[in-house]
């Protein structure tokens, strides 16, 4: 499937409107056989036929083309339109999934990560209605142990770590060269304080690529899809209830027993919460 053969969604300001609004508007022909018949064939034509059903408004056939397609073709452009399709039914919870889905697979892309940034917003909003007395954990409150080592892209800490690294090399060249200039001593002063910069700043990148080595590459993931579920001190309705979770959150998982799976808290405890109510990110 080629990367650039889809009909997005871009504005999510839209996602209360009964139609989807395409970045490049055609006028959709009726599927002459549903998505999923032609997705378990033709993947590509199933994808279209999934985006004609969303132009309609069609929005359960378009759920079930587009997770059909997903099954031959994990393509970031197909979770995209699913995630985009799930939020404009309010399954926030499911749409969130989707869009990180996406965003594994094409973490540079802008539109992916708006909307994500969007449907959590909403999320947001939906959770703030959850009452009760219980604490309720939000969007945003999720998974603050690695929020650090995901808040940039590989690519961007690769290039800040090889570039501290060239100018901490630079400087000491530079103040090497200049040690028999002993009359200019504001000048080494400079250079010595911006090489201690360039060190820190290359000591931090360098630890944030041996903390995604080390933390991320083993960690697992799985979104909450229920618009609410207890959280449970162990794994069973039997025990404490000890906090409430809503749809869209982000945990880190550590395994499941007897249908329950233990998640990783914001505040660094742990918790257990019902495997049914998560959806499991997979990586790309």
């Amino acid at each position: 499937m080629s990367a650039r053969t889809r009909a997005r969604t871009l504005a999510l300001a839209l996602l209360a409107a009964p139609a989807v609004a395409w970045a490049t508007p055609s006028p959709p022909s009726p599927p002459s056989a549903p998505a999923t018949d032609r997705a378990a064939h033709d993947p590509q034509a199933g994808f279209q036929a999934a985006n004609e059903a969303a132009a309609r408004g069609d929005h359960a056939t378009a759920i079930a083309g587009y997770e059909a397609v997903l099954a031959a073709a994990p393509h970031p452009d197909v979770y995209f339109n699913l995630g985009t399709t799930l939020a404009q039914t309010g399954d926030l919870g499911r749409a969130v999934w989707a869009l990180e889905e996406a965003r594994a697979r094409a973490p540079s892309d802008d539109d992916v990560v708006h909307n994500l940034e969007a449907v959590r917003q909403q999320a947001l909003r939906v959770g703030l209605s959850v009452g009760g007395e219980l604490k309720v954990i939000l969007p945003g409150d999720d998974d603050v142990g690695t929020g650090l080592l995901t808040a940039l892209s590989p690519r961007t800490i690769t290039l800040g770590f090889g570039l501290t690294w060239v100018a901490l090399f630079g400087l000491l060249a530079a103040l090497r060269r200049g040690r028999a200039d002993t009359a200019d001593d504001t000048r080494r002063t400079v250079l010595t304080l911006a090489a201690v910069t360039a060190g820190l700043g290359a000591l931090a990148f360098g630890g944030l690529l041996a903390g995604r080595a080390l933390v991320l590459r083993e960690a697992t993931y799985a979104v909450v899809v229920a618009k609410s579920c207890p959280v449970q001190q162990g794994p069973g309705p039997q025990y404490v209830t000890e906090a409430r979770i809503v749809a869209g959150v982000k945990l880190r998982t550590r395994g499941e027993e007897a249908g329950w799976q233990n998640v990783v808290l914001p505040d660094g405890g742990s918790g257990w919460v019902e495997a049914k109510h998560l959806a499991a990110l997979r990586a790309p």
